[in-house]
């Protein structure tokens, strides 16, 4: 084949200006695809930012040893209920975000006597922000029921739990509890 039988080749001037719409059909496919991966992936990672910082979102402590003690805390619970303990909470309504409120707790036996315990653990959290937990020890007060002075971000519904101790005996109790807005 001699180089007079070759076929010319277009010139550049040709592909560009002359060119046809059957040539140029389909050129944003490719930037359509990635512009759909690119929002795919932002999105993605707008919803793990949110999943692992937002307060809203509960993340358990040492769920896995929590989970291995189960049996453990069952039996603990049936021994708590066993005792037959009761617990009356009362509090000044809510006034400001942060500022310590302090909260009552009258703890009495099944004969109605106030419970005089070796130590007492109170933790508290709004029952929309888990993750903001509150923990402070149980103070005896001279009238013989117990306080805890916890700072409070919002007034609403709460979750509280104690963990006390008298002698051998171990208490737990939990319960959510309305604390008032004074606002």
């Amino acid at each position: 084949m001699s180089d007079s039988q070759t076929p010319p080749l277009p010139d550049d001037a040709a592909a560009g200006e002359g060119a046809t719409s059957q040539d140029r059909r389909g050129w944003y496919w490719p930037f359509a695809i990635a512009g759909f991966l690119v929002c795919t992936a932002t999105f993605d990672l707008c919803v793990m930012a949110i999943a692992t910082n937002h307060p809203a979102i509960a993340i358990e402590e040492d769920y896995y040893e929590k989970g291995e003690r189960w049996f453990e805390e069952r039996a603990a619970l049936r021994k708590s209920d066993e005792l037959d303990w009761t617990v009356v909470v009362d509090s000044e309504p809510f006034r400001r975000s942060r500022t310590p409120l302090e909260i009552t707790f009258d703890i009495q036996d099944p004969d109605g006597a106030t419970v005089d315990l070796d130590r007492g653990i109170v933790s508290l959290f709004h029952v929309t922000r888990p993750r903001d937990v509150e923990r402070t020890e149980l103070r005896r007060r001279p009238d013989g029921r117990y306080s805890a002075i916890v700072p409070i971000v919002r007034g609403g519904l709460h979750k509280i739990r104690i963990e006390a101790s008298r002698g051998g005996d171990r208490f737990i109790w939990s319960k959510q509890q309305l604390i008032r807005d004074a606002r």
